[in-house]
């Protein structure tokens, strides 16, 4: 039986835990410009818009890194990067839903508003819940 060297293995699970903290960091990335784009715009609309473009540029890029962690076998991953990257998804997704709380005046005010910003919080999550094909 001819098996890999030890080197090899642990440079692969090396490589392994570099890809999940790099898509973990990008997820990050991503859920800080969508907010600040919010809270950093003339107004709730405009910077909805602008979160909304942020999240189409990054869509195609992240989808692939994320459906690549997905495609993962459970053991393939260390638990604390399984930690790490459950905890990612959760904050990164909580902070771009605390826009509905943070912006409840002006969608009351603007129920189109409301529904980009529904649009835009759909969309992120469905990117993080990407699942991969069979």
């Amino acid at each position: 039986m001819v098996g890999l060297p030890l080197g090899t293995l642990t440079t692969s699970a090396c490589r392994r835990d570099e890809e999940v903290q790099a898509t973990i960091d990008e997820v990050a990335a991503l859920a800080d410009a969508i907010t600040e784009a919010v809270h950093g715009a003339r107004s709730p609309k405009a910077g909805v818009t602008e979160a909304r473009r942020l999240l189409a540029e990054a869509r195609e890029r992240l989808t692939e890194r994320v459906l690549s962690l997905k495609r993962m076998r459970t053991g393939a991953m260390s638990p604390q990067l399984q930690r790490a990257w459950r905890d990612a998804f959760i904050d990164a997704l909580a902070q771009v839903e605390g826009l509905r709380t943070e912006l409840r005046p002006a969608i009351a005010a603007d129920p189109e508003l409301g529904r980009e910003l529904d649009a835009l919080v759909t969309e992120f999550a469905d990117l993080l819940r990407r699942k991969p094909l069979p």
